[in-house]
Order: structure tokens, then sequence, then C-alpha cells
């Protein structure tokens, strides 16, 4: 069942659910249980020192580690353990590897003393520290950078503090972390990386970063808590779904550097009534703001050239536009079922325009629609 060898475990042969290793083993070898799915539990005796690279890793249904003495925990040693959920930690640890633990996103508990937490906090990766601080997440000050899918589907956490010095956050890093509340983001960070916060939908307050230069595709999709948010200066463009079924977000402050709204950026924000737009914006992407069933007033920035198709389709509370003379562009249906619009002009410099822009927006008042009409015949 067991090979063992001058006190190292190298492998392990049996099929038990739960695994107690001998006692007098010393190290349990680089892979020696990796890969086995039957494995629901495992009890490390106090004569273990070392848990070698990858040992564990990879075994899916591991849900318990009761580690009663060791020193080391090697890199990777329980990564991809997606169902672990309990760890105990001894007291004379001395160190935990680069991702020992990543993807183990169930952990709720380390049962360890309060010197070995703080410990953590001080010294041990960012992933190690979510499990241990239970509800915060506090990361340390070596951290560059936040990889991708690093806390995904973390339950507990409900806040993050991240440090000065951080310039990165992952693709995916902190997505469908139902539980997150509240994240404190560090001015020296540069990029959050695409669907980021996705679909944390208990997320009530964010401040951006003044040295941000993007928000990238779906970063806040589904964050159905959020209320506010303030674009900064050094933004100059706002992804594909971006802020996407934010459904009670209610305003929005845009930077004075932002040059284009992307496809879906804002789709389906309910309750965002009004959006004042920086000179700076000249394009908005198909559906950018669509579905905005609140939205009741826009007057388009004198820079915008662009205006997507469908990028207003169905904000029925939509009742004046001001369009800019400089616009160039109108995609189709950009203001289709907008129900309540009334006034609109139409600029001069438009070269291009779709077809049924105002297709089913019936309020629109006849002497704008003639116009209009006589404009699209030219």
């Amino acid at each position: 069942m067991f090979d063992i060898k001058n006190k190292i475990l190298i492998a392990y042969h049996g099929d038990e659910d739960v695994v107690l290793i001998p006692d007098g083993v010393e190290v349990i070898e680089k892979d020696a249980f990796k890969g086995c799915d039957f494995l629901e539990g495992v009890i490390i005796p106090e004569s273990v020192r070392r848990i070698g690279i990858s040992a564990f890793e990879g075994c899916k249904n591991l849900e318990t580690a009761e580690i009663l003495g060791c020193e080391e925990i090697a890199l990777y040693a329980f990564f991809g353990c997606e169902n672990l959920s309990r760890v105990a930690l001894p007291d004379n640890i001395k160190s935990i590897g680069f991702e020992a633990f990543f993807g183990c996103n169930n952990i709720k508990v380390i049962a360890a003393s309060e010197y070995i937490k703080n410990r953590f906090i001080c010294h041990f990766p960012p992933f190690a520290v979510s499990a241990v601080t239970d509800e915060v997440l506090r990361v340390k000050s070596f951290v560059g950078a936040i990889g991708e899918g690093r806390y995904k589907g973390n339950k507990t956490i409900r806040e993050v503090i991240l440090p000065e010095g951080l310039r990165t956050i992952g693709k995916q890093a902190f997505a469908d972390c139902e539980n997150l509340e509240k994240i404190y983001l560090p001015d020296s960070l540069e990029k959050i990386g695409p669907e980021a916060f996705r679909n944390c939908t208990n997320l009530r307050e964010i401040v951006l970063p003044p040295k941000l230069k993007a928000i990238y595709s779906s970063t806040f999709k589904k964050c159905t808590s959020l209320r506010r948010i303030n674009i900064p200066d050094s933004v100059t463009s706002i992804g594909t779904g971006a802020f996407e079924d934010c459904k009670n977000l209610t305003y929005v402050k845009f930077g004075g550097g932002l040059k284009k709204i992307g496809k879906d950026a804002f789709r389906s924000c309910l309750k965002l009534e009004k959006i004042l737009l920086p000179d700076s914006v000249e394009e908005i992407g198909e559906y950018a703001f669509s579905y905005g069933f609140a939205l009741n007033e826009i007057t388009m920035p004198p820079s915008l050239k662009k205006l997507g198709e469908y990028a207003f389709t169905s904000c029925t509370s939509l009742g004046s536009v001001v369009l800019n003379d400089a616009l160039e562009y109108i995609g189709e249906g950009a203001f289709s079922y907008c129900h309540s619009l009334r006034d609109i002009n139409m600029p001069p410099a438009l070269k291009y325009k779709g077809r049924d822009i105002f297709a089913y927006s019936s309020g629109v008042n006849e002497v704008s629609f003639a116009e209009f009409m006589k404009w699209y015949k030219q």
C-alpha cells in the first residue's frame, strides 16, 4: 500500500478514501498522492517534516487534511484540490510554497494558533493568507500581481485589502466571489484583467485607482449590488460588457480621458438615470447603454464620431437626446424601442446612417421626424 524507503513515502498504491500516513515517515515525496481521485481525507503524523512538491496535487475529492506535524509544505502541494475545505496546520510550520493551495477555492478554516495566523499574514502567499484570515483577505507588499483565477469562486472572502506596489489583477482573479462586499485597491494598480470581479453579486464599494489605464471586458459584469462608480481620468477605454447587468447601478462619473465605451458596456443597467459623457469620448459601441429602462437624458459630447448599432435600444424612459454636430456614424436601431423619445436633432456631419434608427420609437415628434426623413433620403 505504501512505498516507503529511508523514512520517505515515495508513493501510495492503495484505494482507501481516508488515509493515515504511517508514523515514522519524515518526508512525503513529490507526486506521492498526485491524482488520487478516491482520496477524501488524509492524516499526516507529527513525524512528517516535509510535504513535497505536488504531493497531493489534483486530488479532486480531498476534503480534509489533518497535518499534525510539518515544517514545510512545498509548492503546489495541494494544487487543484478543489473540494478541500479544511486544513489543520501545526504550530511548527515554517514555510508554505508558492501556490501550495492554488485552486482550493472552498477552504473555509485553517485551524492554527494566533501566532501561526499572524505569521502567515506577514510571510506567506496570498492564497494561504486568504484562508487563514477567513473573511478578510490581506495581501502583503511583496506581491506585485494577483494571478489569473487566483480567488475565483471563493465563498468565504467578504473584504479584500490589497497593498501598495500591486500593479496587476489577473483575469477572473475574484470572479464569482459571491460574498465579497468591499475591496480596497492601491494607487499603484494599473491593470484589472477581464472578468476580474464578474458576478461578485454582493460587491457594494470599489474605488478605482488613479493609474488605471483601461477597464477590460466583463470586469464588473453582474455586480448587482454595485450602486456608484467613478471612472478615473487615466482610463481611456471601457471594454465589452464591463458593467453589464449591474442592475442597481445608479451613478457613473466618467473620467476626462475616456475615448471609447465598448459593446454592451452598460447594457441592462436598469436604474442608471443620467449619463454625462466627457468631451474626450469618440465612440460608443453596440448596445452600450441598451435596456437602460431608467435612462431619461443624455447629451452627446462634441468629440463623439461613432454611435454604434442599438446603442440605446429599449431605453424606454429616454425623452431627450442632443446629438453633437461632429457625429459621423449612427448605427442601425440606435434609438429603437425608445418609446418616450420626443426630441432629437440631426447632426450635419453625418456620413453613415443605419437602418431603423428610430424603429418603434413612436413618440418622436413630427417636426424632428420630418427633418430626419428629409435628411435620410438625401
